[in-house]
């Protein structure tokens, strides 16, 4: 149902691989390898719920595209960073960091994602962008997706939505982590919040 919905797209755009993708493909491998036993209770229930269809769909997926926007030049897109799809790249990333995380890269703008917070920066050269996040936004309120258009310059922008419909749609879910994901939708962590966890850690996990 899924990859039919957007199939029609596959010959528009580009699909860029997040950790989550990754860690589905993991966790199938794993269970085809015979380790089934060793996944969690919400590995096996996403694998579960994943076709072999969408599973070759979701393969498609790149880690990092470049792509001519007009405006902008050559973009650089990826879910964390160009070296690793869990490296957290907030507003408050010293530019140090954001030089060694784009070593090697010609492209000057950057569209990261990963942190679920939206800003528009610029550090010396680089222009360092997150879209947001549409399905859990880390914004510090709830019924609002985020999101951005690009060319000829950066516009973000947000979407409100029906988030009693969302809470009510994840409650019908048989989802191990039900409790975690409606909290997430109902307080979710402020920037702020994020940038202090985040440029703690630096990476994911």
């Amino acid at each position: 149902e899924t990859h039919a919905l957007i199939g029609p797209f596959t010959d528009s755009a580009v699909f860029v691989r997040g950790n989550a993708e990754r860690a589905l493909a993991e966790a199938g491998a794993r269970a085809a390898d015979g380790a089934e036993a060793e996944l969690t209770e919400r590995e096996r229930w996403l694998l579960d719920r994943h076709s072999d269809e969408i599973n070759e769909f979701l393969a498609l997926f790149v880690e990092s595209a470049v792509v001519d926007v007009d405006g902008l030049g050559g973009v650089r897109f990826c879910h964390g960073s160009p070296r690793s799809d869990e490296e957290l790249i907030t507003f408050a990333t010293p530019e140090e960091r954001l030089r060694a995380a784009l070593d090697g890269v010609p492209e000057q703008v950057l569209v990261s994602a990963h942190t679920h917070i939206q800003f528009d920066r610029t550090v010396g050269d680089i222009r360092s962008v997150n879209p947001g996040s549409i399905g859990m936004p880390y914004e510090g309120k709830s019924g609002e997706a985020y999101w951005a258009l690009l060319g000829p310059d950066v516009e973000l922008r947000s979407s409100e939505y029906d988030v009693d419909a969302a809470v009510a749609a994840y409650r019908a879910t048989s989802d191990p982590s039900i409790d975690q994901m409606v909290a997430l939708l109902l307080t979710p962590p402020t920037p702020a919040e994020v940038v202090e966890d985040a440029e703690a850690r630096k990476f994911a996990g």
